[in-house]
């Protein structure tokens, strides 16, 4: 699928090096409006002391009440006391980190000693007076309150397992007023929402809890706002069914909440095949429904209809419910008039490079000859198409056929062995989307911070896009009082193909909204980390022209870099590989965005770490290397690199220095210095696990 353009405004800098050498003239292009904004933003902080988010923080105790703020991919059971969670810090605040455009989640949780009814949050925020005369925007903010619902048994499938067993937290509900249950946790999902056009820096404000009209607390709210901004749109695309109907205030909800691809959107057109072999297709409702898809609402992409044509081993024996098997002598004929047909009436609407052409859904060996003949023929007559298959084996002839490959991810017949075919085949033209349906796991301690994970490691492999197969699929049971054991009696599944959950009580015809649940709020959040990561290849590429012919070294690639950034969450793909500790998400939200505020800065230069295998390294030395603008002066954990380690008077240079590392995290400082008044300073985050063997 080619890249869609980002709304991301350019602008160039030109920096002027001139040392005793010759002149060097670097441009460098860095990103404003839609996406970073930082030459001549103040680097956020990133110190030892990780971000409150990193543990639970008791934020409030009265006695009567406590108060807790905590990681949103921590599951919080409501019968489990805070000392189940480990670690428990106490601050007199409530601190956040965010970028401009972005809505950022926290997990407030009550626990009064008695029972409190008509529980309600409000929020204050004190004006910034500092504004320059603009009118100030602070950020905004909402609550859901979390429910639980029932799991009788074990998940085991895909390779995981999922122990949990009672009430699970889970479904999302309204910010209606409740009951605190005494001696339990009532969770509520706080999200905090900033605009555009917020000021960076600090911001403060409270949050608010009341019991029958009574002020119970005030916990102070302070949040850190970078200078950088998320893109109006997700730059991760998210593939789903529709919900229960195909109306626009379903797909609106759908497109609010993250999704950017439907399968299928509209009702297919009508078609009918005459005795002469002529197929009459019908576009009139299809494109009234499409014109909402596209024009309205903005959706990317739809897949194109009616249906697959196989899965696994089968083929369809009714295309366009026609009779005609797929394959079939009598098939192609008809095949050749609808492709044809759909590409003239996509291309006379102007939605030709906005539909997919999935074929087959993890389509077996024996079928690759069927489908790449299907793909040839598709692309004949409707050359725009993107043609797309999901197969757990890949080939290169296969690949050349293809747009795009949805990799299914949680099948070991996917192996980490195949990574370099991916870049290979990437290398090629084709775009690479995954499935992981592991994730859908409910009953698993590492749900939500899986979910967090994902979008992060699909950057780390250069994946554009995910498909979940389903949303709110129960086995058509009450999610709310029977959760669907997806598999069969030995082994199965809860929560696979269910990440909303319908209206409890529909007093209203017509579309009403459904409850997100928390794993999907997980990998919204997640969306977000994918912006970041993606918006600081773009940068680091532009940087890297700016530096010259060191920085075009393969280990200095945008591909490089995101390969060791995603390895600080996972050493491979699957959800065994991520690591557990899974509030560490806020370090690594903190490290990129003092990343992206920090790369266009001067001195211009880049740092990296040769190691990215996974997020802990077993040696106890770490090489970081980079490149700089000539004659600036690096300083890696306090040490200075010389001549021997790269330096350079007269051009820009590479460098490679060794630092010894303590069990551990290691936050590894690297200072660049132009001698002018210019600096800046990268940090990299080193986990050292010490092997077995050497522990005494």
């Amino acid at each position: 699928m080619a890249s869609r353009s980002t709304t991301l405004e350019v602008a160039t800098m030109k920096t002027r090096l001139t040392e005793s050498g010759p002149e060097v003239l670097a441009v460098l292009c860095f990103f404003l409006a839609g996406s970073v904004s930082a030459q001549d933003a103040r680097p956020s902080a990133v110190s030892e002391t990780l971000p409150q988010l990193c543990a639970p923080t008791r934020v409030f105790d009265s006695g009567k009440l406590k108060v807790y703020a905590v990681s949103p991919v921590r599951k919080v059971f409501s019968k489990h006391k805070p000392d189940a969670w480990g670690k428990v810090t106490t601050k007199d605040k409530i601190q956040l980190s965010m970028a401009r455009n972005e809505t950022e989640p926290f997990f407030l949780v009550l626990r009064p000693s008695a029972e409190l009814k008509n529980v309600t949050i409000s929020f204050d925020w004190t004006p910034k007076s500092d504004t320059g005369g603009r009118p100030s925007a602070e950020p905004t903010w909402s609550y859901r309150r979390v429910a639980e619902v029932p799991v009788k048994g074990i998940s085991r499938w895909y390779g995981l397992a999922g122990f949990e067993t009672g009430t699970i937290p889970d479904p999302l509900l309204s910010n209606e007023a409740f009951t605190a249950p005494a001696d339990l946790n009532s969770v509520l999902l706080v999200e905090a929402r900033t605009s555009f056009n917020i000021e960076p820096g600090l911001s403060s404000g409270s949050i608010r809890v009341h019991a029958d009209g009574t002020l119970l607390a005030s916990l102070p709210v302070e949040v850190n706002i970078w200078d950088i901004a998320l893109p109006s749109k997700p730059m991760l695309q998210t593939l789903t069914h529709n919900l229960e109907d195909r109306s626009r205030a379903s797909w609106n909800f759908l497109h609010e909440a993250g999704f950017t691809a439907l399968k299928y959107g509209p009702d297919a057109p009508a078609v009918r095949l005459d005795k002469t072999g002529e197929l009459h297709v019908d576009f009139t409702e299809y494109k009234k429904g499409l014109d909402v898809v596209f024009d309205e609402l903005g959706y990317d992409y739809v897949l194109l209809p009616p249906s697959l044509l196989g899965y696994n081993s089968h083929v369809s024996k009714s295309y366009l419910g026609l009779g005609l098997s797929v394959g079939s002598e009598k098939f192609w004929p008809v095949f050749d008039q609808y492709m044809k047909k759909l590409g003239d009436f996509y291309r006379a609407s102007g939605w030709n490079d906005k539909v997919v052409f999935y074929m087959f859904d993890e389509v077996n060996e024996e079928h690759h000859e069927l489908v790449i003949k299907l793909a040839k023929r598709a692309k004949l007559h409707f050359p725009e198409v993107t043609v797309m298959i999901s197969t757990h084996v890949m080939s290169d002839e296969l690949a050349a056929a293809l747009d795009a490959w949805c990799v299914p991810w949680h099948f070991f017949a996917t192996q980490p062995e195949h990574i370099p075919n991916w870049r290979k085949w990437q290398r090629g033209g084709l775009e690479l989307w995954a499935y992981m349906n592991s994730l859908y796991t409910l009953n698993t301690a590492a749900s939500l911070g899986a979910n967090r994970f994902y979008p992060s490691v699909l950057a780390k492999y250069g994946y554009k896009g995910n498909f979940w197969w389903g949303i709110a699929y129960n086995g058509k049971k009450d999610p709310w009082t029977e959760l669907h054991r997806h598999g069969n009696q030995k082994q199965g599944m809860y929560g696979n193909g269910l990440l909303f959950y319908p209206p409890r009580k529909k007093r209203i015809s017509g579309f009403v909204p459904w409850h997100a649940s928390l794993r999907w709020e997980s990998y919204r959040q997640g969306l977000d980390e994918f912006a970041l990561m993606a918006q600081l290849g773009d940068l680091l590429t532009q940087v890297r022209r700016g530096l010259g012919k060191p920085a075009q070294q393969d280990h200095f690639s945008k591909e490089r870099s995101m390969r060791w950034w995603g390895s600080l969450l996972a050493s491979e793909f699957r959800m065994h590989t991520f690591r557990p500790d899974v509030e560490y998400v806020h370090r690594f939200r903190q490290l990129i965005a003092h990343e992206l505020q920090t790369l266009s800065q001067r001195p211009l230069g880049i740092a990296d770490v040769e190691y990215a295998g996974g997020p802990y390294i077993a040696s106890n030395t770490a090489h970081i290397r980079g490149v700089c603008q000539a004659g600036t002066l690096v300083t890696v954990a306090g040490k200075r690199v010389t001549r021997q380690q790269g330096f350079s008077q007269t051009q820009p240079f590479s460098y490679r220095m060794e630092v010894r590392l303590q069990p551990g995290r290691n936050l590894i400082p690297v200072v660049l210095d132009d001698g002018k008044g210019n600096t800046k300073t990268f940090f990299r985050d080193v986990h050292y696990r010490m092997p077995e063997s050497k522990q005494k």
